[in-house]
């Protein structure tokens, strides 16, 4: 039976804002790293500005109700497997191949089409009209990156280049909007259809990974950088200061800690509308696309409308531990299952070639099945399911 979300969602305050200084340092490396990095991890579980449809705000903005401190016991986590994500996925029912499209050993792969990518490492950004926004990388012979563009790859493996940023923004901005029509980077704001640039970001954005409904959010570059959000013909929206946030892979879920973290939807001129009123212990990490279910990080469901808590079992623990999901609807989320064979163990060779298989799992049911064929990542590979 479910459990109500207060027997299970404690204060948490410590917990998460150890959290988010940790998820700050992560961001720092991330920008020193820079663009390699971001095709090769675009979809980081908590980048601390990453751009979000729902967040967590605290008191200032948003009345909290006070977390209940009465000693009670910490929920347990759900329960979970040891066995190799490889063998666990192998094990579960075929089904049907996933409609969400994702990069894997440079191809492009969107249900049963494949797609080969120039370059020798890619990024998936999003769809639009003639196809998929990907970034290209070219290495030299010694690996080492030399060039690079983002560009339209269509269905028949056209590729078409988009103009560089000619203001010489910072690299840390790459956020595609969610119609797939204009694509931020730098300080360049590129109509993607036309592929011609068609204004400017302004002149602070310094950092952005996504772009929302409610517009394109980022940070500047100071010592403790602000929060904004910014739409094209308007000027940018600062955000409160003292909000903490953190980032969930959906790109739409963002949580804030401020003695209690609560959903939250973030609006166009800045003001925040709340989704669910009661405080989250559990480190959220997707919220479903239209808002029914929350899966925290140690694979709970909570369910907004009521906040009842329940685990999802029977996913391996590296799956787990990986914290990747995707949505395909509002009750079937995609994990994927990576590894080598069992006899060389789960991992294998850290810098070599991995398999995955792309698994589907219902809410609903607390069932999962195969949505993929068994395919391989090279080591450099990190999927991004769209």
């Amino acid at each position: 039976m479910a459990r109500s979300l207060e027997e299970l969602l404690r204060s948490g305050m410590d917990e998460a804002t150890t959290s988010v200084r940790a998820d700050d340092e992560l961001l720092g490396r991330m920008i020193d790293n820079g663009r390699t990095a971001r095709i090769r991890r675009r979809r980081t579980t908590w980048i601390g500005v990453a751009v979000a449809t729902v967040v967590v705000a605290g008191a200032s903005q948003v009345p909290l109700p006070r977390s209940d401190d009465n000693g009670a016991d910490a929920p347990r986590p759900g329960p979970t497997m040891s066995q190799y994500p490889l063998d666990w996925a192998k094990s579960l029912p075929v089904g049907s191949p996933t409609e969400l499209s994702y990069i894997a050993h440079g191809t492009l792969h969107s249900g049963d089409l494949e797609v080969p990518l120039p370059g020798d490492d890619s990024g998936l950004y999003g769809e639009n009209r003639d196809g998929w926004l990907v970034a290209v990388e070219y290495h030299n012979d010694r690996g080492i990156p030399v060039d690079g563009a983002h560009g339209v790859v269509s269905a028949n493996g056209k590729f078409e280049r988009l103009p560089p940023d000619p203001y010489d923004g910072a690299v840390q901005v790459e956020a595609l909007s969610p119609d797939g029509r204009l694509f931020a980077e730098g300080r360049a704001l590129i109509d993607v259809d036309s592929r011609t640039i068609v204004g400017q970001l302004p002149d602070n954005a310094f950092y952005s990974s996504e772009w929302i409904d409610a517009g394109l959010l980022y940070h500047d570059r100071t010592e403790n950088p602000s929060y904004w959000l910014w739409n094209p013909g308007g000027a940018p929206i600062r955000l409160d200061a003292d909000l903490r946030w953190e980032v969930t892979t959906s790109g739409r879920t963002r949580v804030t800690t401020n003695g209690c973290a609560q959903l939250v939807q973030l609006q166009a001129d800045g003001s925040l509308t709340p989704i669910h009123p009661a405080c989250i212990e559990h480190r959220p990490l997707s919220l479903s696309p239209g808002g029914t279910y929350l899966l925290t990080r140690d694979f709970h469901v909570i369910t907004t409308a009521d906040g009842s808590v329940e685990p999802f079992p029977g996913i391996p623990e590296e799956v787990v531990r990986r914290g990747w999901i995707w949505w395909e609807d509002e009750d079937h989320f995609i994990v994927s299952a990576e590894g080598t064979d069992s006899t060389r163990g789960s991992m294998g060779d850290p810098v070599g070639p991995l398999h995955a298989i792309l698994v589907r799992c219902s809410i609903s049911t607390r069932e999962c099945e195969r949505a993929s064929d068994r395919f391989m990542l090279t080591a450099s590979d990190q999927l991004d399911l769209m």
